[in-house]
């Protein structure tokens, strides 16, 4: 099978962790760490960003230990 193809079928996970200092985001294509970001301040509009950015994201975990806008959990459990 072609590497271009076999690429397709590969799942990528969004992690999102909200901590109290910053939102730190990674995304990972299969086993594979692709990227990181981190933000002041996490919103719906930067998660749709992400999203949009990542058209391939089939998972997101969402881990938090601060309290956090729960339009973002409803964007997600519609999705």
């Amino acid at each position: 099978m072609p590497i271009f193809i076999k690429n397709i079928f590969k799942i990528v996970n969004l992690v999102i962790d909200l901590g109290n200092t910053l939102a730190k985001t990674a995304v990972f294509k299969e086993n594979e760490f692709s990227s990181f970001s981190s933000f002041e301040k996490f919103s719906i509009d930067v998660l749709k960003e992400l999203l949009a950015k990542n058209t391939s994201v089939k998972n997101v975990i969402l881990s938090s230990v601060v309290e956090y806008n729960k339009n973002i959990s409803e964007y997600l459990r519609s999705g």
